[in-house]
This record gives C-alpha cells, structure tokens and sequence, in this order.
C-alpha cells in the first residue's frame, strides 16, 4: 500500500475559564478529532498557560506538535494521538468528530 500524507490543521477555542476545546481535521482524509482538555490533561498547567502554548503550536511553521495517525484498520474507533511536548509529555488522544469542510483552509 502506498503511503499517505497528512494535511492536518490544528484548531482551539476558549470554553469558559476552566476548559479548552481542541480539534485537527485532516483535509486530505476529510476526517477530524477533537477533546476538551482541562488542567488534568495538561501536566497541571493553568489554562491561561495551555492556552498560550496552544496558540504558538497554531501559529508556528515548522510545527511545534506532531501527529500520528490511527490505524483505523485495526480500530474503527481509534484515536489520533497528539504530542505538544510543551504542553504535556504524554500524547494527547483525540476523538472521531463529525468532519467540518469549513475549518480545514489554511
């Protein structure tokens, strides 16, 4: 099987003081992930500090966080994991979300 590249787009909102919405769709697969993290989900940071390290990942070419791609042939239900070493040292899982044409141009 041939390989594949990935155009992924990373994307977050503010939900409130306490919690951050994050998502990446993938334009190429027409596929997209999302959670909602907290301070649990990110070593403890405030969200204030989340945030800040969420939007330099948004904003900075090359990429400060990385992607690995789940293999859905194995798991229909998979998620994407997500590492942004500044923000956590554990990757971060995404879940399937209904895909937005919308939120995928750069």
């Amino acid at each position: 099987m041939a390989a594949m590249v990935h155009q992924y787009k990373l994307s977050a909102q503010k939900e409130g003081d306490d919690k951050i919405k994050m998502w990446i769709s993938d334009a190429i697969t027409k596929t997209r992930w999302e959670t909602t993290l907290t301070t649990k989900e990110c070593d403890n940071k405030s969200m204030d500090e989340a945030w800040k390290v969420i939007k330099k990942a948004v904003e900075t070419q090359p990429p400060t966080w990385s992607a690995k791609y789940p293999d859905k042939d194995d798991d229909p239900n998979a998620k994407l994991e997500v590492t942004m070493n500044d923000l956590t040292n554990t990757p971060l899982k995404l879940d399937s979300a209904k895909f937005d044409p919308d939120d995928v141009s750069f």
